[in-house]
């Protein structure tokens, strides 16, 4: 029996497509790997993701590719969610706010428990009604957290439109939404970890339940 993993895509820029190529189960013909994503006008998301196995960005081509792979292109005007599992569903949204083409918000559900993945976004007044009634009480939100207000608001080089967020953008959003805990994502890559720790710490002044999003964290909804 083959094993099942879905990958779902907020949007197609490069820094969020450019590690599938290294990720093994690709070459595996044990796995079954489902790749959701927004549908987008006149651009096919099969081609996109062959296209990073392929000449002149790698060496593998298609024939590298042993797991059993299916594209989805999630259509907002269409549909709103999707089911993975008998017991697990996935909503989406559209938030606009990240160019050229904004990016889906992420919410899935398991046993009447939720957890909103929400990257590439920027909301200096906090989201939209639409997005808060769409997140509103989940039990983990993962937000967007590329800056600190003195980088986002700076005068000489301003970050506003870049399509990100701040960690304080984060924190209100998290109120509103009225969410158990937060993770902060999608850090700066200047940042040290020192400076992650360091404004965790403030973080935490504002909203206890903030977290750093760590690589190979696992979250249980159930627990």
């Amino acid at each position: 029996m083959s094993k099942k993993i879905d990958i779902f895509l907020t949007h197609l820029h490069f820094d969020h497509i450019q590690g599938l190529p290294f990720f093994t189960p690709f070459y595996d013909n044990n796995f079954k790997i489902n790749i959701y994503c927004p549908y987008y006008p006149n651009i096919s998301l099969k081609n996109v993701i062959y296209s990073i196995f392929n000449h002149p960005f790698s060496p593998i081509c298609n024939k590298g590719i042993k797991a059993n792979i299916n594209f989805y292109e999630l259509d907002f005007k269409k549909n709103k969610s999707v089911k993975i599992d008998e017991n697990i569903k996935v909503e989406f949204t559209k938030d606009a706010s990240h160019p050229i083409s904004g990016v889906l918000i992420y919410k899935l559900i398991s046993e009447n428990k939720s957890i909103v993945y929400a990257t590439d976004v920027e909301s200096p007044k906090g989201f939209k009604s639409k997005i808060i009634d769409f997140i509103k009480g989940a039990e983990v939100l993962i937000h967007d957290a590329q800056y600190i207000d003195s980088e986002y608001y700076n005068e000489k080089n301003s970050k506003e439109g870049f399509g990100h967020s701040t960690v304080s953008m984060a924190i209100k959003n998290a109120i509103k939404c009225d969410v158990e805990k937060l993770f902060l994502f999608h850090y700066n890559p200047d940042r040290l970890d020192n400076d992650l720790e360091r404004i965790l710490k403030d973080a935490k002044k504002m909203f206890k339940n903030t977290f750093l999003s760590r690589e190979l964290d696992k979250i249980d909804l159930r627990s």
